[in-house]
């Protein structure tokens, strides 16, 4: 069985077909087609729209780019005009006021089993009752690597005998020899036989986001309601009075009345008989993104660290080497000399930032009034 949306979209087809098999015996074709039974595009089709929707307005989800019905100018390019309107399936209606757009047949309801126009021109392509949207979905943000940091002075203590009990403290630069005596090292004519090394931390140092900011993803917008308006006013036909027009009858699944219609958001509709008030949009301003990205400073870190002994007053050739944290015995008459060389590790920094911002609003307004059911 076929589906709701495709029977619909099929009696909007027959409709169409009908009425230029309708007319097709007392209309001249010729004047309409190309030779060879095609409607030409100037019948076929209304102006392309030159003003379009402002940049700010955006397809997404269900909503799209709104056929034209900005210009005041209506120019019927709806079924073939008949001999007369009093011709089945024709009637006379009331013409749109100065601004206002139509008659045209109405389409209110579910996206799925909205018609197509067809061969005729779509004047209402629009939305009602936008759902709240979904935020974005936004990837973290993380930093690359910190980068101008640097180790910081090295910690060390002098200590009693075998590095037992504890003495006095004070940094040393890094990658630096220096000489401390045996009596007098720290200041403190502590009898330091043993020297313990701390390791340094890191100093200083930033990091960069990976990305400025994550590209948002952003769900599908969703409406209540779709709305299409297609043309059924004809060309100038016989058999209607002044302040009326020639129109094509609706046909399900459009209301059995008809529309007319202006851009923007009018607070009244002109008055009978076009007196039913009906507000639509043609797309949303989205807004939905991801915030920047941003690094905090850098995670605590030490650097790794090499401390050495000796007599040599440069540090060259050391007696006693070992990785820091460790302490380091001294003869009582040498090893004066000592040295920790440093080595930077990779710092890493905490990212911020990267939430989800904005939301999506209905704009693009354009009003439509029907005569009452």
């Amino acid at each position: 069985m076929a589906s709701s949306g495709a029977s619909h979209r099929a009696v909007a087809a027959r409709w169409s077909i009908g009425v230029l098999a309708l007319v097709g015996a007392c209309f001249d074709f010729d004047a309409l087609t190309d030779g060879e039974g095609a409607l030409r595009d100037e019948d076929a089709r209304a102006p392309a729209n030159e003003g379009g929707i402002s940049p700010d307005v955006t397809a997404q989800g269900d909503v799209t780019a709104p056929r034209d019905v900005g210009s005041d100018t209506f120019e019927a390019s709806g079924p073939p005009a008949p001999p007369t309107c009093a011709t089945s399936g024709f009637a006379c209606a009331v013409e749109a006021p100065t601004g206002w757009q139509g008659p045209f047949a109405l389409y209110e309801g579910n996206a799925a089993n909205a018609p197509s126009c067809g061969a005729v021109t779509q004047v209402v392509d629009a939305r009602a009752g936008l759902a709240t949207p979904s935020p974005a979905q936004c990837a973290s943000c993380t930093c690359q690597n910190a980068t101008g940091t640097s180790c910081g002075p090295v910690p060390i203590e002098g200590q009693n005998g075998a590095c037992a009990g504890s003495g006095s403290t004070e940094t040393i630069p890094p990658n630096t020899c220096i000489m401390r005596g045996y009596g007098t090292m720290l200041g403190d004519n502590v009898a330091a036989g043993g020297v313990r090394f701390s390791l340094p931390p890191v100093t200083g140092g930033s990091c960069a986001p990976t990305v400025a900011k994550p590209t948002p993803n952003n769900p599908a917008l969703s409406w209540a309601t779709t709305a299409v308006g297609c043309t059924t006013l004809v060309a100038t036909t016989p058999g209607c009075n002044a302040g009326e027009v020639c129109s094509a009858v609706p046909a399900p699944p459009f209301f059995a009345k008809l529309c007319i219609a202006q851009d923007g958001d009018v607070a009244a509709c002109p008055g009978a008989p076009y007196s039913q008030r009906h507000l639509y949009y043609k797309g949303a301003s989205d807004t939905r993104d991801c915030a920047a990205c941003g690094c905090a400073g850098p995670n605590p870190a030490n650097c790794s660290a090499v401390v050495s002994t000796g007599t040599s007053t440069t540090c060259a050739s050391p007696e006693n080497v070992t990785n820091a944290p460790a302490c380091l015995v001294r003869d009582p008459g040498s090893f004066y000399y000592m040295k920790a060389t440093t080595t930077l590790p990779a710092v890493t920094c905490p990212a911020t930032g990267g939430a989800a911002t904005g939301t999506a609003v209905p704009a693009a307004p354009i009003t439509v009034c029907c005569e009452p059911p």
